[in-house]
């Protein structure tokens, strides 16, 4: 990326430049030399526009093709200066003046080498708080003197700006814009170009300057203490064609805002390099015929256009340094570069990104996968702290309530369908074991283990059937477990989980949602006819027999006590609850839409980048905190999840199932074949659900490991067969939510461009830190009523 200025210099006889074209870009401000700032490139040029008060959108450059040829010219005939040691814009000047004389260029007639010193020291009008205006030195000279002097002193290197003194000084300006300083990478160098018509000279002068190293020599240019790689200085005699000069300052600029050209301009040795560059640069534009349309059309950046086409001429020194410009955030080159040499090598030992492979070895991936992953398992750690730790925060936050209330939810349908077997406390105490477990060991941490409807439907299914036969359900399941878990192990010894993919759709669990949405309009129908209800009381009849005979006592008491007492509850104000269920549809949409806005509040240009990250990484739970405060404030009766209040199996048992507790032993036989009918549903689940998360858009790079994630499962499965507790997979909806919230993007955005994906935070500790809050969620419920109560 490079940062470019374009500057003009004035003479005081304005309108005799040209026809008049250039003079309405002009300014004569008491009848002095000025340089005056028109556009600029962060790869996307920006003029000025608004009478001089702001940057217009950035768009592509549109050049004549004799502006290209008028910068070859001056590339090949006029000055050029490789590797100048001049460290300040006085000595450039002097530099610039004292090689014209010497190569003829410039007269020695001292008259007009003073006005032509004159003219590249006149003042710079730049752009700055939407006013033109001169940038004021003040400590800008002791930043000057500081840069040059480290550079001296052999502190930087030839070709970079080290990213934080550069940081430092621009603190220190006040006058910067700090949030467009934001958006430049760190080691960002820029060039700066004057052009402009000194009617005095007889013929025109040119010089392109590359600096040896890239100096600082703000305020004069550019607009912001960017260092300064490269100028280019063009004084035309006049214009042979309307707009002549300016067309050649924007021709250098488009130039020096694509890429190949920078790096041959960045390390060639020779004129006639830079000729060919250009001329490489010419053969890759597209020609519109004429009339067609004008270099002054603004067209935006197609999203859909190839940046990754093949340049052939000058790669050789494009390629030089491939690296130079890249982008690198403090994150992004802490933890996705350093570390690129390891995943390297997970590519060349046969591993193919986002699939697993057959080693044909006995527990031969589960080997590879350990191999893959323990050269990450530190950072697996301490990447949670690395970057924006907000972001971290809020994805455990979020997927601690998320997993918790479909662990309750599941919880609740799972005591209705296998009669108190097994009920929300068991789903709870699985989810924070089985999830702190495979968080801490599993080879994709990313994926949240959680209750699946499939696996929901076996469990009945298999109470069904020990129903039938009249055999005691958790001891037989106990047995279903252990086959599961020698099969699990089987499948990882033989490699066979790169068998096990299909697809899934996510739609599923929306529709369970609006399911249950839908299952509130049953407690709480909307009533139509409101006069009806007014008039039908709410009466408790309670039947009693005395003296031979049936009486019916007609009490005032509420619903739940008229049950408790025996009664029967009649009258439509009974089950008349107003507002409910409209309220719970309003609680529906209002979660989603706040969630959804403060999510793409990122993108917006309101408050500070920070701050939008911020509130995007909190959407969800922003949403979910402020509508149940609303709730509570308005104080409707609106369904909600019940937690326990203690930790004790849902049954009247121990939690160690007693695996003696069966009919005859042939049944720990039997119990094999439904296990392998699970076995396979588990997989598919869990394999599935990596797939998902493992597939290449997501730029994973320490790894999959399914085999391993399998072992890891089949462990837990075997812990919980033994306490009871329901067996949970890789859930997709929280597993992709997870990959999202976890998502980094670039920070230095280019004007004209969408945010660049960097990759995922690819660590363990969100998943361990939500599921442990999940087992203690338990303990929680008395001090949240109690808080309330009060």
């Amino acid at each position: 990326m490079l940062y470019l200025t374009t500057a003009f210099a004035e003479q005081e006889a304005a309108a005799e430049i040209g026809d008049g074209v250039m003079a309405s870009n002009l300014q004569l401000v008491q009848q002095s030399l000025f340089w005056q700032q028109t556009t600029r490139w962060i790869k996307y040029e920006q003029c000025i526009e608004g009478g001089g008060t702001r940057f217009s959108r950035p768009y592509i450059t549109l050049l004549s093709i004799a502006a290209i040829l008028q910068v070859k010219n001056c590339l090949r005939r006029g000055l050029v200066l490789l590797d100048s040691s001049a460290n300040t814009f006085v000595r450039v000047c002097d530099q610039l003046i004292e090689q014209w004389v010497i190569h003829g260029q410039l007269g020695s007639d001292e008259a007009l080498q003073n006005l032509v010193k004159e003219i590249l020291f006149a003042p710079k009008l730049h752009l700055v708080g939407g006013k033109m205006r001169r940038v004021y030195d003040g400590d800008g000279r002791l930043r000057r003197a500081s840069f040059n002097d480290s550079i001296h002193s052999g502190h930087l290197s030839n070709s970079s700006y080290s990213s934080n003194s550069c940081a430092e000084e621009a603190g220190r300006i006040r006058s910067a814009d700090e949030r467009l300083l934001k958006k430049l990478a760190p080691n960002t160098e820029s060039a700066a170009i004057l052009i402009a018509n000194v009617n005095a000279l007889e013929r025109p002068l040119s010089a392109f300057i590359r600096l040896k190293y890239p100096t600082m020599l703000y305020p004069e240019v550019p607009d912001h203490p960017v260092p300064v790689r490269f100028l280019f200085v063009l004084l035309n005699s006049m214009d042979n064609y309307p707009g002549e000069t300016f067309r050649i300052g924007r021709a250098i600029g488009a130039l020096l805002s694509d890429e190949v050209f920078q790096k041959v301009a960045l390390h060639c040795e020779e004129r006639n390099t830079l000729v060919d560059a250009v001329d490489e640069f010419l053969s890759q534009i597209v020609v519109i015929p004429p009339a067609k349309c004008s270099t002054e059309a603004r067209w935006t950046r197609d999203e859909g256009a190839d940046e990754s086409a093949v340049r052939h001429v000058g790669m050789l020194y494009a390629n030089f340094s491939h690296d130079d410009r890249l982008c690198s955030q403090a994150f992004y080159s802490e933890e996705f570069d350093s570390n690129k040499r390891i995943s390297m090598a997970g590519q060349h030992s046969g591993l193919e990104a986002g699939q697993p492979t057959r080693t044909g070895q006995l527990f031969g991936g589960l080997v590879q996968d350990i191999r893959q992953k323990l050269p990450w398992f530190p950072s697996d750690f301490l990447d949670f702290f690395r970057g924006r730790l907000s972001q971290s925060l809020a994805c455990t936050l979020v997927l601690f309530l998320a997993n918790l209330s479909n662990i309750i939810t599941f919880g609740a349908v799972m005591e209705r369908s296998l009669h108190h077997q097994m009920a929300s406390i068991e789903n709870i105490i699985c989810g924070a074991l089985s999830g702190i477990v495979f968080g801490m060991f599993s080879g994709q941490p990313l994926n949240i283990l959680s209750a699946t409807g499939p696996t929901l439907i076996f469990e009945r299914i298999l109470y069904d059937f020990c129903t039938a036969k009249h055999w005691e359900f958790l001891p037989f399941r106990l047995y279903v477990g252990v086959w599961m878990t020698f099969y699990l192990l089987l499948l990882v010894a033989t490699d066979a989980s790169a068998l096990a993919f299909a697809t899934l759709i996510s739609i599923v669990f929306i529709i369970q949602a609006f399911e249950k949405l839908f299952e509130i309009s049953y407690e709480a129908p909307i009533t139509r006819h409101p006069q009806e209800v007014l008039h039908s009381a709410c009466h408790c009849i309670i039947q009693t027999e005395e003296w031979n005979s049936t009486l019916f006592k007609n009490l005032s008491v509420g619903v739940s006590r008229c049950v408790e007492l025996g009664g029967e509850p009649q009258g439509l104000q009974c089950y008349f609850k107003p507002d409910v269920y409209m309220f719970s549809i309003i609680l529906t949409c209002g979660t989603f839409l706040i969630a959804y806005s403060l999510n793409v509040f990122r993108h917006s240009r309101y408050f500070s980048f920070r701050v939008r990250n911020l509130i995007s990484d909190f959407s969800v739970l922003i949403a979910i905190v402020s509508l149940t405060l609303t709730t509570y404030l308005i104080g409707l009766e609106v369904p909600s999840l019940k937690m326990p209040a203690s930790i004790r199996p849902t049954m009247d048992r121990t939690w160690l199932v007693d695996a003696t507790n069966i009919e005859d032993y042939t049944v720990a036989l039997i119990a094999a074949f439904p296990a392998l009918f699970y076995t396979i549903l588990l997989v598919m689940d869990q394999q599935i659900t990596a797939v998902i998360v493992n597939r290449r858009d997501n730029k994973l790079r320490k790894g999959c490991g399914y085999h391993l994630d399998l072992l890891i499962v089949a462990f837990l499965v075997l812990i919980c067969s033994f306490l009871g507790l329901p067996f949970y997979v890789a859930a997709t909806v929280l597993s992709v939510m997870h990959v999202e919230s976890l998502k980094q993007y670039v920070d230095c955005i280019v004007p004209g461009e969408s945010q660049k994906f960097l990759g995922v935070k690819e660590q363990r500790l969100t998943a361990v830190f939500a599921h442990a809050l999940i087992g203690c969620s338990v303990f929680l419920t008395p001090l949240v009523k109690a808080s309330f109560l009060n």
